[in-house]
């Protein structure tokens, strides 16, 4: 199949104290850290393409646009959602 622009992903996870903003040195709330979202989204971005690339490739990111709606205190499910929107061949 390749991959193609428009391909989704998704992953979940339940904020935990090491998720946090004060664990992560980025502020002083008990919120999700901006930084952990950012690693969740790479992670739906990986997740989106990973099934479509031939034995032995790999895929990295050079953009990214984040989306932080709102605060998640510890015990939180978020979603990231992940879409691939340009697909600019091969560069290495």
């Amino acid at each position: 199949m390749g991959v193609t622009a428009g391909q989704r992903a998704s992953v979940s996870a339940v904020v935990a104290d090491a998720d946090t903003a004060i664990s992560a040195g980025s502020g002083d709330v008990p919120v999700l850290a901006t930084p952990r979202l950012l690693a969740l989204a790479e992670a739906a971005a990986v997740a989106a393409i990973a099934p479509h690339l031939a034995p032995g490739m790999t895929s990295v990111g050079t953009s990214a646009s984040l989306e932080h709606r709102r605060a998640s205190p510890v015990g939180a499910e978020v979603v990231v959602e992940a879409e691939l929107t340009e697909v600019d061949g091969r560069l290495g």
